[in-house]
């Protein structure tokens, strides 16, 4: 008897364990569940730490960007540098829309050539520390030693301070940047255009637009999508280059996500006049909701037949 109960009990902390684990995840990407105010004046700092397969790396430049301040409302507000670009960055839910405004902002910080607010060198833990940073988003990036064989760290978003798992604010943060699968190389590259508005005969819709195409931060080519192309262009590629495409004017009303999947460029233009459709392609919660609901499930057929072996040796 004392091993079936001890056999319930492990369940029983498995259960609770995986629950909270995968509340801790959603809980991460919503300012909203904070159980105190927020101090925007309080003095906030980022550690940056470059592991991979308990290797570390020194000596790599580690560059923030501050791109919008976070008030006592919990509402971002674009700074100065980046308040003329169309960007959303409230009302977003996923980790699918915050990872399309970290690929916008970095096709424009790119072609644009914006400098950073502030950098430093990892030590020999691999960490970099950034000390007295406002509240607020940050983009952050690594600048690879050219004499070293580094591996692909991906860039990221950071919002200062962050939640911790009650809901209380952490205004020291540290985050761990993880190796990026290796890019294959293509021999095209593509761009498309998509619009997320009233349809074709929306009177805010123009007939077109032109598309800035960057050759590792050099300006390549400048092309013109719409209708007559199926608002698509292709070009073909002589070699390993960092491409980075933008749309060179974003037409009034609308905000704008570029994204950059296998060989394709998809640069989005939302009409925020006009409803969204419902979200269908993220599934980050759903799936979290299903895990769950299985091992409750699990949990609950186990206890039964152990309460059932339990009757039938009484």
């Amino acid at each position: 008897m004392k091993r079936k109960l001890l056999t319930v009990l492990i369940y029983v902390f498995l259960f609770v364990t995986l629950a909270a684990s995968f509340s801790s995840i959603v809980h991460a990407v919503s300012l909203d569940e904070a159980t105190e105010a927020i101090d925007t004046g309080k003095s906030c700092s980022l550690a940056i730490v470059y592991r991979s397969d308990e290797e570390t790396y020194d000596g790599l430049t580690v560059e923030i960007f501050y791109v919008a301040s976070l008030g006592s409302d919990l509402q971002f507000s674009l700074t100065n540098r980046f308040a003329a670009y169309p960007i959303k960055v409230n009302g977003i839910q996923t980790q699918t829309e915050w990872d399309e405004v970290r690929t916008t902002l970095e096709m424009y910080i790119a072609a644009d050539e914006i400098q950073p607010d502030a950098s430093g060198i990892t030590d020999e833990n691999g960490q970099t520390l950034f000390s007295a940073l406002k509240t607020g988003l940050y983009y952050f990036r690594h600048i690879d030693p050219p004499d070293r064989d580094v591996p692909a760290f991906s860039t990221g978003l950071v919002v200062i301070p962050g939640l911790d798992e009650n809901g209380k604010w952490m205004y020291d943060l540290t985050v761990f940047p993880k190796p990026a699968p290796k890019e294959p190389s293509y021999k095209t590259m593509k761009i498309v255009k998509e619009w997320k508005d009233g349809g074709e005969n929306t009177n805010k819709r123009p007939a077109s637009i032109n598309a800035e195409i960057y050759r590792d931060g050099v300006l390549y080519e400048q092309v013109t999508l719409s209708s007559q192309n199926n608002w698509t262009y292709t070009w073909e590629t002589d070699g390993e280059y960092r491409w980075t495409v933008i749309e060179s004017v974003v037409p009034d009303g609308y905000s704008v996500t570029t994204t950059l999947k296998d060989n394709v460029f998809f640069i989005t233009n939302t009409n925020e006049d006009v409803p969204p459709p419902p979200k269908t392609g993220d599934t980050t919660h759903i799936y979290t909701v299903i895990i769950i609901l299985d091992l409750i499930g699990l949990f609950l057929l186990i206890f039964g037949v152990l309460s059932r072996r339990k009757r039938l040796d009484e």
